[in-house]
């Protein structure tokens, strides 16, 4: 069986597993936390450690010689979108070599791939709707020694969205999606990463920054955990203060006051989580920008996915505020695990270990 690998945000997440017909087979899933300066925007940054940590994985789970698929993300993947009409393979992929060559200029710092994702009639015609992609050469070709040390077989480096769009033929959440407008979100480390669709066709991607955001909500945090401890110590001496000011005020009852049925003491507002506000921000422009395409543009599910533990409460803040129909990914149909395994987590790769 194949291995497929998710390297990013400070973890490591292996699927070894297989496509057998519609059915996905999982033997095994890994996760290990690393050091986030590791990898960093999908390049690596410390390749002698990598390699070293992806060794010992190898070696304690019996992965030597397995083919290996790794999906990466990166901000420098230059994305295009082409039409061209049906062909002869032969005959399109000049037409699309020639396309790459007007579209990329230089491309010798470029690993170039594309993938053909749509067919449609216009006019009588048949065309092909082509997505073609440059990944920068210095990322796959450090994958590609890192993954050969430590012992795996590199067979395909991918992009997430492409794992993404691999599993829409599969019910999410038991929910047959591959027609729907939908939008995942991926909340894993300091990033977010969103991928709008329509079917099988990419809409929007946008790749967003949250490490501010993450620092800002453990400061407050801390901050709470730090009074609710003071809150403990003094509760008695609160108690007391309070006890004291009720007496002095019961000793002056010819005395007119304006405090009487009436409530002066106001619930300290509710922390929001930076990290809510940025995904009810994102959220909004990518509905702004679905709207612009086309005023039926709704977006009909969200889904979530990712590293985070607080995934289930960011879908309620997403369904309580902005009205959408979200949920974390859960279950993917036709998927049997020889273990348990967090759907959430390891979505990436298991979209990986798909071959189309």
């Amino acid at each position: 069986m194949p291995v497929s690998l998710d390297i990013d945000n400070g973890y490591i997440k292996i699927i070894e597993g297989e496509q057998s017909n519609n059915k996905i087979k999982i033997k095994k899933s890994i996760i290990k936390e690393i050091d986030k300066t590791y990898v960093h925007n999908g390049y690596v940054n410390n390749k002698t450690e990598l390699t070293l940590v992806l060794t010992d994985i190898v070696r304690e789970y019996d992965l030597k010689n397995k083919e290996c698929y790794i999906a990466i993300n990166t901000t420098d993947t230059i994305t295009k979108e082409i039409t061209l009409p049906k062909t002869k393979s032969n005959h399109l992929e000049k037409l699309i070599k020639n396309s790459i060559k007007e579209l990329f200029g230089d491309i010798v710092n470029l690993c170039i791939d594309y993938k053909v994702y749509e067919e449609f009639k216009k006019d009588g015609k048949n065309f092909y709707r082509i997505l073609i992609y440059g990944v920068p050469l210095k990322i796959v070709q450090d994958y590609k020694s890192i993954i050969t040390n430590c012992g795996l077989i590199p067979k395909v480096l991918d992009i997430k969205r492409s794992a993404i769009s691999k599993l829409l033929d599969y019910k999410i959440n038991n929910n047959d999606i591959k027609n729907n407008i939908k939008l995942f979100i991926d909340i894993s480390g300091d990033n977010m990463l969103f991928n709008l669709m329509s079917g099988n066709i990419p809409l929007y991607k946008r790749d967003v920054d949250i490490s501010e955001d993450i620092k800002r909500e453990k400061l407050f945090l801390n901050r709470d955990d730090k009074k609710d401890l003071l809150d403990e110590e003094n509760s008695e001496f609160l108690e007391e203060v309070a006890t004291t000011f009720d007496e002095n005020i019961n000793k002056n009852d010819d005395e007119i006051t304006f405090l009487e049925d009436q409530d002066y003491f106001q619930e300290e507002a509710s922390f929001v989580s930076p990290i809510l506000l940025k995904v009810y921000e994102e959220i909004n422009k990518i509905i702004q920008f679905s709207m612009s395409l086309n005023s039926e543009n709704n977006i009909e599910k969200i889904y979530l996915y990712g590293d985070r533990e607080d995934l289930d409460e960011i879908s309620e803040y997403i369904d309580n505020n902005i009205n959408s129909s979200t949920e974390k990914i859960y279950e993917i149909s036709n998927v049997k695990s020889d273990q348990e395994i967090d759907i959430s987590k390891f979505f990436i790769a298991i979209g990986n270990i798909l071959r189309k």
